[in-house]
């Protein structure tokens, strides 16, 4: 091979090079485009991770909380054991199905309601009662739809505690407790937005947003840094 023939060959190389970084780049892109869009986000070189939390949407979860709700008003009405019974176990059904739809801990939710005041297992259950109920902006019932502060209003009202209907009033009316203080039914606000504390494993319920139903999931870390908490009683 003569001088003049690595004189030609010399420039496809460089493009070569160039391709190949240019494919690089543009890999590292649709890499970064789909860990963003799976929920995962990462930061810097230390790949700190924070998965897409589950969702619990479907109307199972409500005919089981409401099964509960029935028996403890039969409960209420004649005062028979086994109507208690059954509302003990159907409470304690809701809280194992959520623990395990979203793959936390099985026992800190069961727990949680075991030790809660009655008026605060009725509203949670009712809350949860709501799932997978269509989103409708400034909706409050079951056969409209809720809005987010709709849907914590409606619970609250079984309990004769009337929170009013938009987020930030809600939150601003109730007493201000730090989130290692709330107990299942307390809420969670950010501006905007209001959801329902669970009452473990940073579980709660709400109505999301336009095309979203009523659901049940796990907050994210970055999301309870930002949250504020806030007890109607």
């Amino acid at each position: 091979m003569t001088a003049s023939d690595h004189s030609v060959l010399a420039p496809a190389k460089s493009l070569n090079l160039r391709s190949l970084r240019a494919s690089s780049v543009r890999a590292l892109f649709v890499l970064a485009l789909t860990v963003t869009l799976s929920g995962v986000v990462v930061f810097g070189s230390g790949a700190v991770a924070e998965a897409k939390p589950l969702r619990l949407q479907d109307r199972s979860i409500a005919e089981m909380a409401n099964e509960a709700l029935e028996a403890l008003a039969a409960w209420r009405q004649d005062e028979s054991p086994a109507h208690y019974v059954t509302y003990l176990e159907g409470r304690d059904l809701v809280a194992r199905h959520i623990s395990t739809e979203l793959a936390v801990e099985s026992t800190d939710l069961e727990q949680a309601w075991r030790e809660l005041p009655m008026v605060r297992q009725v509203v949670a259950l009712t809350a949860v009662a709501q799932v997978g109920i269509k989103y409708r902006y400034l909706g409050k019932n079951p056969d409209g739809g809720f809005d987010c502060s709709g849907l914590t209003a409606y619970a609250w009202d079984t309990a004769d505690i009337f929170i009013g209907h938009y987020s930030r009033g809600q939150y601003q009316a109730g007493n201000k407790i730090s989130a290692e203080e709330a107990q299942a039914g307390d809420l969670i606000w950010y501006p905007g937005h209001i959801m329902m504390y669970l009452g473990a494993s940073n579980i709660v319920v709400h109505a999301p947003y336009t095309g979203r139903n009523v659901e049940i999931r796990q907050m994210v870390s970055s999301r309870t840094r930002s949250a504020r908490y806030s007890s109607p009683i």
